[in-house]
C-alpha cells in the first residue's frame, strides 16, 4: 500500500507535528499539521492560519475565501484526516472528508471532552484517541468503547537525561494556561504556597511559572530547571510534564486513585502532600537525580515519538484497509 497522507487539523501541544515527525520517521504516513487557530505559542505547525483583526469588511472577506479554498484543497489531497480540534470548522472538516469516503480521527486533548462540548465530532468519528486515560470516561454513553484509545502524547526523547544543573538555588518550573476557565486543573495556588513554604523552612528555592510564551522560550525555561510540578487537579499529568521527563527532571502531578494502575512515570501527589513530597527532592540532588533518571527510563518507553508513533500507524492502517 502507498503512504498515507494525512492531513492533522490543530496542534494542541505540539503532538500533531511529534506524530507527523514520528510517523516521517517511520515512513508510515507523509502528514501535514494545520493550525486552524491564532497559536501565538509557535508551535511547528506547517501551516498556520491567523486571525489577526482587518478593519475592512472585503479584506476579512478575502482573507476567509482563500483559507476556504486552501483547506478544501488540502482535504481534497488526504487519504485520512486527524482532527486535533474541534468546532465548526473542524466538523465541517469531518464531514467534508466523509462526504468522500475518507476515515476520519478524532483526537480529543482535554477540556472540549470534560466540558461535554464534542458529543457530535465523538459520534461521527470512525476513531477516537484520547491524550491522557482519565478522559475515556468523558465520551458519549452511545459510543462504543472499542471505538476509542488512550494514545499517550509524544516526545522524541534523548538516549540519557540531560546532566543535572551545577547551581546552588533549586529551580521548580510550573507551566499552566492563563485561562479563567483553566483554574480549576492546575492547582497553581497549592503550587505557589508550597514553594513559599519551603522557603520559610530555610531552603533556596524558587518557582518559575511559565504560561503564556512561545514554545521555544519554553523548553529553555525548563532546561533551567530543578524539579517540574504539572497540573494536580484533573488526574493525570500533560505535555508539560513529558516535556520535562524528557530532559530527567523529576516531575509530580496530581494522579486520579483508579488511575494508579497504569504506572504514571512521575512522583503522584495531592495538594495536600505537596510540600512533603517536594522537600526531600529540593535537598538532595543526588535524590533528584537519581527520582529523574528512573521517570526518564519509565517515560521514554512510553512517551517517546517513534513508539507512540508506531502505535499511530497502525490505528491508520486499520482505517484504510
Amino acid at each position: 500500500m502507498a503512504v498515507p497522507k494525512v492531513l492533522h487539523i490543530g496542534n494542541t501541544a505540539n503532538v500533531a507535528a511529534e506524530l507527523r515527525d514520528g510517523l516521517a520517521e517511520l515512513r508510515a504516513a507523509e502528514c501535514l499539521v494545520f493550525e486552524t487557530h491564532n497559536n501565538r505559542l509557535h508551535f511547528a505547525e506547517d501551516v498556520r492560519f491567523t486571525w489577526d483583526w482587518i478593519s475592512s469588511g472585503v479584506r476579512r472577506l478575502e482573507r476567509n475565501l482563500a483559507y476556504t479554498l486552501l483547506l478544501k484543497s488540502l482535504l481534497d489531497e488526504a487519504d485520512l484526516l486527524h482532527l486535533h480540534t474541534s468546532g465548526r470548522v473542524a466538523f465541517a472538516c469531518l464531514r467534508w472528508a466523509h462526504a468522500r469516503g475518507k476515515p476520519v480521527v478524532q483526537h480529543f486533548h482535554g477540556e472540549e471532552l470534560r466540558l461535554g462540548r464534542v458529543v457530535e465530532e465523538a459520534r461521527g468519528a470512525d476513531a477516537i484517541l484520547v491524550a491522557t486515560p482519565d478522559l475515556l470516561q468523558y465520551l458519549p454513553s452511545d459510543v462504543p468503547s472499542e471505538k476509542a484509545t488512550w494514545m499517550p502524547n509524544p516526545r522524541k526523547f534523548p538516549g540519557r537525561p540531560i546532566p543535572p544543573r551545577e547551581k546552588r538555588q533549586v529551580r521548580i518550573v510550573h507551566a499552566y494556561l492563563a485561562n479563567a476557565s483553566y483554574v480549576r486543573v492546575f492547582g497553581t495556588p497549592a503550587i505557589r504556597d508550597a514553594v513559599r513554604r519551603l522557603q520559610g523552612k530555610g531552603y533556596d528555592v524558587v518557582l518559575d511559572e511559565v504560561s503564556g510564551v512561545p514554545h521555544g522560550e519554553a523548553l529553555l525555561r525548563y532546561q533551567d530547571a530543578d524539579i517540574a510540578v504539572d497540573k494536580l487537579r484533573v488526574g493525570w499529568y500533560g505535555t508539560f510534564a513529558i516535556e520535562c521527563l524528557a530532559l530527567g527532571l523529576p516531575s509530580l502531578a496530581g494522579i486520579r486513585p483508579d488511575l494508579k494502575r497504569l504506572d504514571a512515570p512521575v512522583v503522584a501527589v495531592t495538594e495536600e502532600t505537596l510540600v512533603d513530597t517536594l522537600e526531600p527532592l529540593v535537598a538532595s540532588p543526588s535524590f533528584r537525580a537519581s527520582v529523574g533518571a528512573e521517570l526518564f527510563a519509565k517515560a521514554r518507553a512510553l512517551h517517546d515519538t517513534t513508539e507512540v508513533a508506531r502505535r499511530l500507524a497502525a490505528v491508520y492502517h486499520t482505517l484504510l484497509q
